[in-house]
């Protein structure tokens, strides 16, 4: 028997799908044309405005994931106002949109900056200070920034790699560390005990002074001389400013310490860097010469 073949056999539900897409996405495209054209232009650009600001404002605060986020609202609001065509526009208004995406490209580039920025930081401190160092930086600097994604991989494989090279090399594994005065700690200096360094900074600043590197010579001179022991660094700040820039101040200034003594021969993978911000205090914030003791660094003897 000859079977039978109809005009859109196989086909028609094919063409029924397209036709539908088409009329549903017609549909939408008016709407959005109506929507369009019932905003109001001046509020567009008070949106754009105010998150645009924002943006700058979290850049500032090392919020690149939320500046990044800001940056891309402010450019979904200025797409809708340049919909609105001239007709719905004033050229005043139109100035000002310009102005804006012309502030919209400097955010961008700004956070890009500073993103590189931060990135080059934890590279440079993987590799002055080692892998426990940068993972403290990673935790504390990059992970609250929000970097990319892409970037934060990086700095991953980078920490990882550092890890593995650096099997085996630990101090405690060292047979030249296990003689009868590696043993010994020096007098003065126990387990658990807090050394004030009194190694004293400007406020808003992590550079070391020149009174300070004495002080912390004979620090790294002990240090070295007694390979099994090891030591946190703890920077502190007074409580003037944001208590989270701050404690990123504080993380800086332990490094700078940090660094001194990886300079002075300390191994790296004996010392960290802890910023603890505004904790503890050690005298009253209320008067310039108990802020100026507030702004201090503390080493503690681990073992």
């Amino acid at each position: 028997m000859q079977r039978l073949h109809y005009p859109f056999q196989g086909s028609f539900l094919r063409y029924f799908l397209r036709a539908w897409v088409f009329f549903f996405l017609l549909g939408m495209t008016a709407g959005a044309k109506e929507d369009s054209s019932t905003a109001d232009p001046q509020q567009l650009l008070e949106a754009v405005e105010t998150y645009v600001d924002r943006a700058y404002s979290n850049l500032g605060k090392n919020h690149i994931g939320e500046s990044r986020l800001d940056v891309l609202t402010a450019s979904l609001y200025r797409k809708k106002f340049k919909k609105l065509g001239w007709s719905s526009t004033t050229r005043k208004q139109r100035w000002e949109a310009r102005g804006f995406w012309l502030k919209i490209r400097k955010a961008r580039r700004a956070i890009s900056r500073k993103e590189r920025a931060l990135v080059k930081e934890a590279f440079a401190v993987l590799k002055e200070q080692g892998p426990r160092n940068a993972l403290d930086f990673r935790k504390n600097v990059i992970a609250p920034a929000e970097i990319s994604y892409r970037e934060y991989a990086r700095i991953d494989r980078a920490i990882i790699r550092a890890m593995y090279r650096n099997r085996g090399q630990e101090p405690d594994r060292n047979p030249d560390a296990r003689n009868s005065k590696s043993r010994r700690l020096p007098p003065g200096l126990n387990p658990g005990s807090t050394v004030l360094t009194k190694v004293k900074f400007q406020s808003g600043s992590a550079e070391l002074k020149p009174g300070a590197r004495t002080q912390l010579e004979r620090f790294a001179r002990i240090l070295v001389e007694y390979p099994q022991v090891h030591a946190e660094i703890h920077g502190y700040t007074d409580n003037v400013g944001n208590a989270e820039l701050n404690r990123n101040l504080s993380y800086k200034r332990a490094r700078s310490v940090v660094s001194y003594l990886i300079k002075k021969g300390v191994k790296r993978s004996r010392l960290r860097a802890v910023g603890m911000g505004e904790k503890n205090p050690i005298a009253g914030n209320d008067t310039p010469q108990g802020r100026a003791k507030n702004r201090r660094v503390e080493l503690i003897i681990l073992d």
